[in-house]
């Protein structure tokens, strides 16, 4: 005696298993299609500023100085601390471009100040024959940067207190105490690199430097990551001076 109610129907059951089949099929390329659609976003906090360098006329306050942290969170990316800085013979110039930059530091993530820092010519410091000022291995230490000597007070980087080395320009790989009479302390050029020119001084044979802390990584796809950038301020020199 036949079932009223069922029947069995194979062309029934494989249409259903066919429709289970092309149901995971599109599952499986949806999600392969929105993952590979999907931006991944990286983030390193930034360098703590100790204080902005205004240029202050007493040499044992000449430098910049801040403090690194330890992007733990980071650290599978997280690289070091770099300062980024740029020469300029002309005040208005540099303030222009230090308040261009400082319009674009904001309290959530972004690197457009330092792609703005890039963009404006600045140059990382080199230390030790690296653009990393702190590797990452260090921890949260501070960092004191003299650029110029001047007086009982040497060019020098303090990394918690001790001497690591003297801080070099990019690309010359030369100091910052600029002598006329030195081959390894050039006077700056127009050419140069790390130099904004203008075509008037703003005040004869005196330069101004401006510089940037920034943490640095690289991302698993080997780009680079960049915290927001941290003002350290500006000093000002002149070469006459020192000789």
């Amino acid at each position: 005696m036949k079932n009223r109610f069922f029947s069995y129907r194979p062309d029934f059951f494989v249409s259903l298993i066919s429709f289970f089949i092309q149901i995971v099929f599109f599952v499986a390329f949806l999600l392969v299609f929105v993952s590979c659609g999907l931006e991944t976003f990286y983030f390193l906090d930034p360098p703590i500023n100790n204080r902005i360098t205004e240029n202050p006329s007493d040499p044992s306050e000449r430098f910049f100085s801040f403090r690194t942290v330890t992007n733990s969170s980071s650290a599978d990316i997280f690289t070091g601390t770099a300062v980024y800085y740029c020469l300029y013979n002309n005040y208005s110039t540099m303030t222009s471009n230090m308040a261009s930059i400082s319009n674009l530091i904001g309290e959530d993530y972004s690197d457009a100040a330092m792609n703005r820092v890039l963009n404006l010519g600045y140059q990382p410091i080199f230390l030790n024959d690296s653009d990393i000022i702190v590797p990452s291995s260090s921890g949260a230490v501070s960092v004191v940067i003299r650029l110029f000597t001047e007086g009982e007070y040497s060019a020098e980087v303090l990394i918690n207190g001790s001497n690591v080395g003297v801080p070099l320009r990019t690309p010359l790989l030369t100091g910052f105490t600029f002598d006329p009479d030195k081959d390894n302390f050039p006077v700056p050029k127009e050419t140069d690199g790390d130099v904004n020119y203008s075509s008037a001084f703003t005040e004869e044979n005196t330069w101004y430097v401006a510089a940037y802390a920034v943490s640095i990584g690289r991302s698993l796809e080997l780009t680079p990551v960049y915290s927001q950038v941290v003002p350290l301020g500006y000093l000002s020199f002149n070469y006459e001076s020192n000789n």
